[in-house]
């Protein structure tokens, strides 16, 4: 089932355009991967798709419902974290989920529960979130992000600063969670991390879509045996990569 569909995006501040002519779409289930060099607009066509900004030219549909004409709708079934998920450090982190359940209809304790099982975090789920790892304030993040059974997730650079076990432990999460039908858009500078666990790729070059294809097409792009990495240099350009 077609999740989110992005028809002829564009967005232009003053006389700069900065993303256009962006046409892609997600189904349940798919993790697609968002990459880029920097400032190639990806976390401007993230703000759009969430109706963080102003839309210039183009339609988001999420679940069939346009962000700008029926933003309630079209966002109640999905889940984000853009940067670094806020907490209250001085509470625990089942506090931080109950506080985040207020946003939410009919989010009770049973729900909270569940989601502290999905992202494995039972054991310390009590202690304050000072006391976390980094890796486990991002689960948290999305325990949080997660709570109101989301359609569609948007994780920005979700193993951004992990070490290799909490980099390990989202790429499991990850794939639970798509395991479970939710359709994943990730934007991230680790290119190994989005070749473990993305099926697609859409890569943008300033501000214009040069690929939406599967993680094997896109590194053919290269040569036949080529890294992701590779493919990336060669159609995307440099090595600068956001």
């Amino acid at each position: 089932m077609e999740v989110l569909k992005c028809e002829n995006l564009k967005k232009k501040i003053k006389n700069k355009v900065i993303v256009e002519n962006i046409s892609f779409s997600i189904n349940s289930g798919d993790v697609v991967g968002l990459i880029g060099a920097n400032g190639a607009g990806k976390t401007t066509i993230i703000k759009l798709i969430l109706g963080l900004i102003k839309i210039t030219e183009g339609t988001v549909l999420i679940n069939g419902f346009d962000i700008q004409k029926d933003f309630v709708k079209a966002i109640d079934k999905v889940g984000a974290i853009v940067e670094s998920p806020a907490s209250y450090m001085y509470l625990s982190g089942y506090d931080n989920l109950k506080i985040a359940a207020n946003n939410f209809k009919n989010i009770g304790k049973e729900r909270i529960n569940e989601v502290v099982k999905i992202v494995g975090l039972e054991n310390r789920i009590k202690d304050k979130v000072s006391t976390y790892s980094l890796g486990m304030k991002q689960r948290l993040g999305i325990a949080e992000a997660i709570l109101n059974h989301p359609e569609f997730l948007i994780l920005d650079e979700p193993t951004n600063g992990l070490d290799v076990e909490g980099i390990i432990e989202m790429r499991e999460l990850i794939k639970k969670l798509s395991d479970n039908g939710i359709a994943i858009l990730i934007s991230s500078h680790n290119l190994s991390e989005i070749d473990k666990v993305c099926n697609r790729i859409v890569a943008i070059k300033n501000g214009k879509l040069v690929a939406d294809d599967t993680i094997d097409n896109f590194k053919l792009i290269a040569s036949k045996d080529s890294t992701l990495e590779d493919a990336f240099i060669k159609k995307v350009g440099g090595t600068d990569i956001d």
